[in-house]
């Protein structure tokens, strides 16, 4: 079964801080931070229990590349994204989303 990805108003936030971020660094890097998020999102349809749960119920990913956390609770048909945040950001930053 396929789920269906949901995500938070705040990710689309924590989404583009991380574009304009690479696209600072190095004019292009953004889309290999998109294809990261991509590659990740496409794993969450496909098998979301793929990633530990690191509170009860609630689950986070690193993507490959750029190690971000994607975290994220798991329902019956979809997958609710909370957060996509850089790995030195405070684990309060997401714990607050839930």
């Amino acid at each position: 079964m396929a789920y269906r990805i949901i995500f938070l108003d705040e990710v689309d936030t924590d989404i583009t801080d991380g574009i304009n971020w690479y696209r600072d660094i190095k004019p292009g890097l953004e889309e290999s931070f998109k294809h990261d998020l991509s590659r990740m999102f496409t794993q969450l349809i496909e098998n979301p229990k793929l990633f530990r749960e690191v509170v009860p119920g609630i689950r986070m990913g690193i993507t490959k590349r750029f190690k971000f956390r994607v975290v994220y609770e798991l329902h019956d048909q979809h997958v609710l994204i909370a957060a996509i945040v850089h790995p030195k950001r405070h684990e309060s930053v997401w714990k607050r989303r839930l």
